[in-house]
């Protein structure tokens, strides 16, 4: 049986796939790796606007060290 990979494409026009989610109280994090290039990968969060749902930037460093930090926990268990 073959397993379907969700993907998504960026506004930088790279399809990208879905390799976790994660809601947390702050906000709903998306772990992506680009399907072409394993090494590129990147963290988005979902926001809503107009009743419709975006992947948008995280707002700083700060922010993408804690994401890395709660996907960091969520893998090894903590």
């Amino acid at each position: 049986m073959e397993e379907t990979i969700d993907c998504v494409i960026l506004e930088d026009g790279v399809q990208y796939a879905i390799i976790d989610e994660i809601n947390t109280p702050i906000a709903t994090y998306f772990y992506l790796a680009n399907v072409n290039d394993g090494k590129d990968i990147c963290i988005r969060k979902l926001s809503n606007e107009d009743g419709k749902e975006y992947l948008v930037g995280l707002d700083g460093e700060e922010e993408y060290k804690n994401a890395l930090r709660i996907y960091y926990e969520k893998v090894n268990g903590k």
